[in-house]
């Protein structure tokens, strides 16, 4: 018998098969591992859009949280300024847990990394509306064909001009006011 238990041989067909599968397993990840350390491996132009969108939403759900946390910075020092008021007016004695200045460095700590996160998801390509746009710093990776360039310049023809969606929106906001003010008199006539 050998007396290192690590260098043992399988003793069973499972066994066998488990050792087999495990060299396996290690030749892929060798294998995975010489690609990337030769950079072997390239990224075709809608996985590199692909990436930049994933990126793109990463720090925009993250700025998404840091402004949530400013609001709620700003909800609990209005509460802890009405708070010490009331106490104030009533006469009571005021607890020193009030603290302006660790309110104020909080929010500028927040309000800072907001920024940060902000300007990320700009350098990141994001449109001006809010929505990634990796397009806008990956555009030469990405390229339509032709049918789909004919697709948009068709459905771009079908859009109604500017004027005349601007005109049938006055119309329908018009129409609203008038309901409105019907509704409104109904009532009126009704309390009388």
């Amino acid at each position: 018998p050998n007396p290192n238990p690590i260098m043992q041989a399988p003793k069973s067909e499972f066994g066998t098969a488990v050792a087999v599968l495990v060299v396996m397993w290690g030749m892929v990840l060798l294998s995975m591992a010489v690609s990337v350390v030769f950079e072997c491996v390239t990224l075709s132009s809608y996985e590199v859009f692909a990436i930049d969108w994933l990126k793109q939403c990463e720090l925009m759900e993250e700025e998404r949280l840091v402004a949530a946390d400013m609001v709620a910075t700003w909800w609990k020092y209005n509460l802890a300024v009405k708070d010490r008021q009331e106490k104030e007016a009533a006469g009571r004695a005021v607890s020193n847990t009030f603290n302006e200045t660790h309110f104020k460095l909080l929010a500028v700590k927040k309000h800072k990394l907001l920024l940060e996160i902000q300007y990320k998801i700009r350098r990141a390509g994001a449109g001006e509306d809010g929505f990634p746009r990796p397009g806008i710093v990956s555009e030469s990776a990405v390229t339509m064909n032709d049918a789909t360039r004919n697709l948009r310049d068709q459905l771009a023809s079908q859009l109604i001009s500017e004027d005349q969606a601007d005109s049938e929106l006055q119309a329908r906001l018009l129409a609203i006011d008038q309901t409105h003010q019907q509704i409104l008199q109904k009532i009126e006539e009704l309390q009388k």
